[in-house]
């Protein structure tokens, strides 16, 4: 249990041993609206739990060992969503199509190229792109 954490905003998790059983505590974390993980140990298993959480707005995940499978289970609450750095491709972003609320997404150093972004665009032309170019 992680102690006074019921109004935290904001946890950032950087190049540490984070794993999924931890992700566990963040569900106690009831104002938790921003999470960063880059660097860590999380996997798709970690995603499923962070689909638990309750107003998360804002996703970083860059350098862990998440995968496409992974996807379906970003939370739907998300605004702003970062995938950096992991083996993603335009087919993957299919998965992605629940986050009707998205507003922002960086997809640096993943495999996704500008057709499959525009594909993913369809219908969301508010939405803010980062890390590919646009056709």
């Amino acid at each position: 249990h992680l102690p006074a954490v019921e109004n935290m905003t904001e946890l950032k998790l950087l190049n540490g041993q984070v794993t999924d059983e931890m992700l566990e505590l963040l569900l106690d974390c009831y104002s938790l609206a921003n999470l960063e993980l880059t660097g860590t140990n999380i996997t798709d298993s970690g995603l499923k739990v962070l689909s638990k959480v309750k107003g998360l707005n804002s996703l970083s995940i860059g350098d862990s060992q998440v995968t496409a499978a992974g996807l379906v289970d970003v939370p739907d609450s998300l605004t702003v969503l970062q995938l950096t750095n992991l083996p993603i491709t335009d087919n993957d972003l299919d998965k992605l199509k629940h986050l009707r609320r998205l507003t922002f997404i960086n997809l640096a150093g993943t495999q996704v190229t500008p057709d499959g972004l525009a594909k993913f665009k369809q219908g969301r032309q508010s939405l803010l792109v980062m890390g590919i170019k646009q056709n």
